[in-house]
């Protein structure tokens, strides 16, 4: 499965995407929708433009890995919105965390309605002044969406 015109753009929207270079707060230099690779071969440098159609192709490469994942341990055994839901969610929180997460397991046991509960767990982010973890009310607000996907296919895009 690939991730579906919908899912791409509750990505896009849960994600953001800035056209021209930034730093993210690890301050990594990033383009597009998280992307930090190389764009065209050439390095993310400051004052790197991008059009939004690149931006697109990138995203799309980058998420082969999330999507890849999803589909080595769900392929058949979940819907098109339950797949989007997924990938966003492994796109954010890394394909290793994904392989060890009661979403993961809850998917595999067939029980989607403790699955969607799970989403909702990984809304924590570490405070870098205390090194502990502290629940984020951007990522609480972001997993409701994901859950939202899901378990209803509802996609939130603006």
């Amino acid at each position: 499965m690939k991730m579906s015109d919908k899912g791409l753009a509750a990505l896009r929207f849960d994600e953001g995407e800035k056209l021209t270079a930034y730093r993210d707060v690890a301050g990594i230099l990033t383009i597009g929708v998280g992307h930090t690779g190389k764009v065209d071969g050439v390095r993310i440098h400051e004052g790197m433009k991008i059009t939004a159609g690149k931006s697109m192709e990138l995203l799309r490469q980058d998420l082969a890995v999330s999507e890849n994942c999803v589909n080595y341990f769900l392929k058949g055994k979940i819907n098109q919105h339950q797949f989007d839901a997924l990938v966003n969610l492994v796109f954010n929180i890394g394909a290793g965390n994904f392989e060890k997460s009661t979403v993961l397991r809850e998917c595999l046991k067939g029980n989607f309605k403790k699955a969607g509960e799970a989403i909702c767990y990984w809304n924590k982010v570490t405070n870098p002044k205390t090194g502990k973890l502290e629940t984020s009310q951007g990522l609480s607000n972001r997993r409701k969406r994901t859950r939202l996907m899901f378990d209803r296919g509802e996609y939130v895009t603006a």
